[in-house]
């Protein structure tokens, strides 16, 4: 009776184990056509969070270049697509701009949006994130009839 117990309880063990290394994958979002954008390539800058009033509650000050430094983003949109997107760092920290333009730039043409929700790649660069998401908005808002 105790072996089957012990047997009962490490069959589940084994089971839970082998079901928390699955990864749950979200549903891809639809790629959506952009409406009202016609075809083009345009520059948009974008600040992060330096410029916000959410960096000064967090770090209590603004800083000089530290965090979230200016960012140009060049998008090419083409039949209601991005095709293109090119992210000119400013004087952003390589370490942190590079990896995140690395993982970023090909959801951002998969998913066919600079939407927050939809882009957001983690890896801890807040900051350049944002900027990145601002100026590649900004971009597209120059292409809207």
């Amino acid at each position: 009776m105790k072996l089957r117990n012990c047997l009962w309880v490490l069959c589940v063990f084994v089971t839970l184990v082998l079901l928390a290394g699955c990864p749950i994958a979200a549903p891809e979002p639809i790629r959506v056509r952009l409406e009202g954008v016609r075809d083009g390539t345009r520059t948009g800058l974008g600040d992060g969070w330096a410029r916000t009033s959410e960096f000064l509650a967090y770090y209590g000050h603004l800083t000089d270049g530290q965090y979230g430094e200016r960012v140009s983003v060049t998008v090419t949109v083409e039949d209601g697509y991005i095709t293109d997107v090119v992210v000119y760092r400013g004087n952003d920290s390589t370490i942190f701009i590079e990896p995140l333009i690395d993982r970023m730039i090909p959801v951002v043409k998969a998913r066919n949006t600079f939407d927050l929700a939809l882009v957001d790649v983690g890896g801890g660069a807040t900051a350049s994130f944002r900027g990145i998401v601002e100026g590649g908005n900004n971009a597209i808002d120059q292409l809207r009839d």
